[in-house]
């Protein structure tokens, strides 16, 4: 009976510690992915490009919404390490941004815009230089690309250069029972 009990008590022992170790476990607070470090913005001469440059990869949803005019961004499992205030708009179709951590460790960025965009996204994997990032593209509405092509358009066609004229080459006979080289131009 005396080789039992220690085998008892080292049961005991482990069944305690696994006990403490899921304790601490579910009084971790809840630890995220990926967190947004910072976030650049400038302008193309058709779209405004954002970047968030991240901790580790994610996954995200983008969608837009309406009336007004809104990109929303969810990006999963992050939080927010930045102040997204600090960011100049100038020039570029954005009014202001917001973010909100929703249940679940989802982080929402609400893009607000002054005018009707097309958002195309894409993440990065890191390279020598960055870490991982999510790019956002905002392009200008169909409506002004269209305008500026035409305008584009209308100019060049003005400015077309004058063709030159075909010229025929000489036809000069050699002299009798003499050969004659021919060249033929290719272009």
């Amino acid at each position: 009976m005396a080789l039992a009990r220690p085998r008892f008590s080292r049961l005991r022992v482990r069944c305690r510690a696994l006990l403490l170790l899921l304790c601490a476990a579910a009084a971790t607070p809840v630890s995220y992915a990926a967190e947004v470090r910072d976030l650049r913005l400038w302008r193309a001469p058709d779209h405004t490009r954002l970047v968030f440059d991240l901790s580790g990869g994610v996954e995200y949803k983008l969608f837009t919404l309406d009336a007004p005019e809104r990109v929303v961004i969810d990006i999963a499992d992050s939080s927010l390490a930045t102040r997204l205030g600090d960011i100049e708009f100038e020039d570029s179709p954005i009014t202001g941004l917001r973010s909100a951590t929703r249940d679940g460790g989802l982080l929402r960025v609400v893009i607000d815009l002054n005018t009707k965009t097309q958002p195309k996204s894409f993440t990065l994997e890191p390279n020598a230089e960055q870490g991982h990032r999510l790019v956002v593209d905002l392009y200008d509405s169909s409506d002004e690309r269209v305008a500026t092509a035409l305008s584009v358009q209308d100019g060049s066609e003005r400015d077309k250069p004058e063709r030159a004229p075909n010229r025929v080459a000489s036809n000069v006979a050699p002299p009798s029972g003499e050969r004659r080289d021919i060249v033929v131009a290719i272009s």
